[in-house]
């Protein structure tokens, strides 16, 4: 899987202009705040996601301007595809090969990327919430169905919540909650089983490569839920949850929420022992997100038979010439677009990009 080149127009600060990328290793250099991270944004764009730094769709149209535009060609299974995305009237639509295709969103599945940005650090230092989008959003990229299971879980979630309030006016309402109870198990059930497996992956791969980046420390990741549960079925789960739920419906309909559940659960990431969120440095959780992040990668490049492109945006500035070359020999035969404020000096081969005031300089 590649980005062969990516051109775009009217988009944010950047210049009309077509990148030609390499299949290996691309470095977009240049000082902050010249467009780098727009580039990088603009390929991952092309999977069909949301811009990665939450910004609104109307913020990406140059100033002055009323629409933008970002066509790529990538490969996926042998095959070279034109994805093209417009931005006009606060819509996103897309097409592929020059079929309209709708919403953005259509295109998920042409194009495959896995982004590191320093947002991302908040996957170690920042509260459980942030940690389970990462979990979560890495599954639905390989398990569509996972995504169904989830949207119905948060949906009787959000039904539950609103009858155990209902319930403090109503008592007579209380009885409504077996319905939910039952739905929300059920639910909870397959995103639990899911979860304990993708976090033992990521584990697994993730303490290799932190091993390798940080020349010898220790990375685990943890799916907080009692040794019981993990070795339990899917079917056993969700009967457990629901015993769960029946203990704490008192507690549940005084506090007019759901105190118990995948929404609330903890993925523990520590470090030589100890928690990576209170005691590692920032260099730490830096190399620790970015291991988990290049865990991600091979994972998905697994159930699509080819690696997905990796995006790095800024990583460059806090890690060392060794610990650089050891990062991109892990990419394997992925391709990687990275972003930083300095010409790296490495071992392995790159093409470079210049940028300087939405201009973009290709070095041969």
């Amino acid at each position: 899987m590649r980005v062969r080149n990516i051109s775009f127009k009217n988009y944010r600060n950047l210049h009309e202009d077509r990148l030609n990328f390499s299949k290996g290793i691309n470095i977009i250099y240049g000082e902050n705040a010249q467009g780098k991270t727009n580039i990088l944004e603009a390929v991952w764009l092309l999977t069909g996601a949301r811009a990665f730094r939450g910004t609104k769709d109307k913020d990406l149209i140059s100033f002055g301007k009323e629409f933008a535009s970002v066509k790529g060609v990538v490969d996926f299974k042998e095959r070279e595809n034109e994805i093209k995305i417009d931005f006009k009237d606060k819509k996103r639509t897309a097409e592929v090969n020059g079929i309209n295709r709708g919403a953005a969103t259509g295109i998920i599945g042409f194009f495959k990327a896995v982004i590191f940005s320093p947002e991302h650090l908040f996957l170690i230092k920042g509260g459980p919430e942030n940690r389970r989008k990462f979990i979560d959003a890495a599954i639905c990229q390989i398990k569509p169905s996972y995504t169904v299971q989830l949207i119905r879980y948060n949906k009787t979630l959000k039904h539950r919540n609103f009858l155990l309030k209902s319930i403090q006016s109503k008592p007579e309402f209380e009885d409504m909650l077996e319905i939910w109870d039952k739905k929300l198990s059920e639910y909870a059930g397959v995103i639990i089983k899911e979860r304990l497996k993708y976090s033992e992956e990521v584990s697994n791969l993730a303490e290799k490569l932190y091993f390798e980046i940080s020349n010898g420390e220790e990375l685990k990741v943890n799916y907080a839920v009692q040794k019981e549960i993990k070795e339990m079925k899917t079917e056993e789960i969700t009967e457990e949850y629901l015993k769960v739920l029946k203990e704490t419906r008192k507690n549940d309909i005084f506090r007019g929420t759901t105190s118990q559940g995948p929404h609330r659960d903890e993925i523990d990431i520590s470090i030589n022992g100890k928690s990576a969120r209170l005691f590692a440095s920032q260099g730490q959780q830096r190399s620790a997100a970015i291991a988990m992040k290049l865990s991600e990668a091979e994972i998905a490049g697994k159930f699509a038979k080819e690696p997905p492109v990796i995006l790095l945006d800024d990583i460059l500035s806090e890690l060392d010439e060794r610990r650089q070359n050891q990062l991109f020999g892990l990419a394997g035969e992925a391709q990687m677009i990275i972003t930083g404020c300095v010409k790296p000096k490495l071992k392995s081969e790159f093409k470079g990009f210049y940028v300087k005031d939405g201009r973009i300089f290709t070095e041969e």
